[in-house]
């Protein structure tokens, strides 16, 4: 009989809010991502598209590099799909993302 550990090797690097946690970088905070319980979008308080959002992640990448954070601000109805479309994005341009508890 073999036995194996699982390995996850596309998991997100997601940071929650707590004591344990290190509070996201200054420059993260200029770049705080709400999502609304209807599903949209908004940065920084005005409203966005998530291709919108996605383009300026893509751009966040490029100014910033390895530093590059962003806060995901969910409501506390929002879909699920909504936030982890967010969680998603920053994972894939390799960004980190601090979710905030739900307002």
């Amino acid at each position: 009989m073999l036995t194996s550990s699982i390995i996850v090797p596309n998991a997100l690097n997601l940071q929650l809010p707590g004591k344990k946690s290190s509070s996201p970088p200054s420059k993260a905070q200029n770049k705080v991502i709400a999502i609304t319980t209807e599903g949209t979008y908004t940065l920084n308080g005005v409203p966005i598209s998530l291709s919108g959002v996605e383009n300026q992640i893509k751009s966040l990448r490029r100014t910033e590099g390895q530093g590059a954070a962003i806060v995901v601000s969910p409501a506390a109805k929002a879909s699920n799909e909504d936030v982890v479309a967010i969680l998603d994005l920053a994972y894939r341009y390799e960004i980190r993302a601090v979710l905030t508890e739900p307002r």
